[in-house]
């Protein structure tokens, strides 16, 4: 066994039986596509996503370039802005396409939002990027036999490896070989020995270990969860149902909910110069546009900020009654009426 993750090699049809570690048998089908995050989008937002990820992963390229063109190597750091505008772009571009087809329905958008979340950073960082060397990890062992491909969960030690498959691989890779071509020319070779016999890789291993990649993913994923935040927002503002809208303008006054006036025999009573509601944002919208405006981490964070005691926050975060002093205390700290947060 060794340290680096095992792939397997070959292909095979069909599903490959993995005995994860608490004994259980799964199925996989490597041949089928995770489309867990892929909603079916139109053709339009497809080529979208497509010239935006193309585009932005040829600027990204560039920019490395550009770092990795001055008279020293650059430290690890000079990456992050270039890594964090990459991600948050392509995040962007695919939750506005997602945002189009998604159900209003808040466990369901989070769901997806989250594995495009994680999506992106396996792809880009590789999938153990939530580690540091020395710490446990979980991989597939492939065996090959007579009935074909097997594998089986092991715990391994993470070393401070690479993974060749990722794009940052592929990227400081590229740029690497860029500095060594135009900027840090290797030395000739030494008599009799063969090109790059004499060379040493430690600046190769500065950038693509483990280590580097982990710390990188961990500089990024903040402002990525930020930008889930804001689509959160984004997609519970959409109206759940058109029809809903005309079944209840078809009311009359008396057929209302607990015997209350409709909204228009409400503007009749009050006279033609009295204004009509608009549709409001729930006090969850308000407060979590609040959040994504302040850069806010949690909802916790955002109870301090406003001085609430946690308990209270989130009840009038649900909708629930609070008292006069809360709703005057939230209202005064996110820029809104009290009204707009009462229920």
């Amino acid at each position: 066994m060794t340290d680096p993750i095992w792939t397997v090699t070959g292909t095979q049809e069909g599903p490959i039986p993995v005995t994860r570690l608490n004994g259980k048998v799964e199925w996989i089908n490597s041949s089928e596509p995770d489309d867990k995050d892929r909603a079916v989008y139109s053709p339009k937002d497809d080529l979208r996503i497509t010239e935006v990820t193309l585009n932005g992963r040829s600027e990204l390229r560039g920019e490395i370039e550009t770092v990795f063109s001055g008279p020293d190597w650059p430290p690890p750091s000079a990456i992050v802005e270039p890594f964090r505008r990459f991600a948050m772009k392509i995040y962007d571009v695919n939750s506005a396409a997602y945002s189009k087809v998604a159900s209003t329905q808040e466990s369901e958008s989070n769901e997806v939002l989250n594995a495009m979340l994680g999506n992106f950073l396996i792809e880009v960082f590789g999938i153990e990027w939530e580690s540091s060397p020395g710490e446990k990890v979980t991989r597939i062992n492939w065996q090959e036999g007579v009935e074909g491909w097997k594998g089986k969960e092991v715990v391994a030690i993470a070393g401070n490896d690479p993974d060749p498959k990722c794009l940052y691989h592929e990227l400081i890779s590229d740029a690497v070989k860029f500095r060594y071509r135009f900027h840090a020319v290797p030395p000739p070779p030494i008599p009799g020995e063969p090109p790059g016999i004499n060379l040493s890789n430690l600046e190769w291993w500065r950038y693509i270990g483990l280590n580097e990649r982990h710390d990188l993913a961990m500089a990024i994923k903040p402002y990525l969860e930020d930008r889930k935040a804001h689509w959160q927002a984004v997609i519970a503002s959409k109206p759940t149902d058109a029809s809903s809208g005309a079944e209840s303008a078809s009311r009359k006054p008396e057929q209302t909910a607990a015997g209350q006036l409709s909204q228009e025999a409400q503007q009749s009573n009050r006279g033609p110069d009295a204004k009509k509601p608009e549709n409001r944002k729930p006090p969850d919208q308000l407060l979590t546009e609040y959040k994504v405006k302040e850069k806010l981490r949690t909802h916790e964070k955002v109870a301090e900020r406003l001085g609430l005691e946690r308990s209270v926050y989130f009840d009038l975060k649900a909708g629930r009654k609070v008292s006069q002093e809360t709703y005057v205390k939230a209202a005064m700290g996110i820029g809104c009426s009290v009204d707009d947060l009462k229920p």
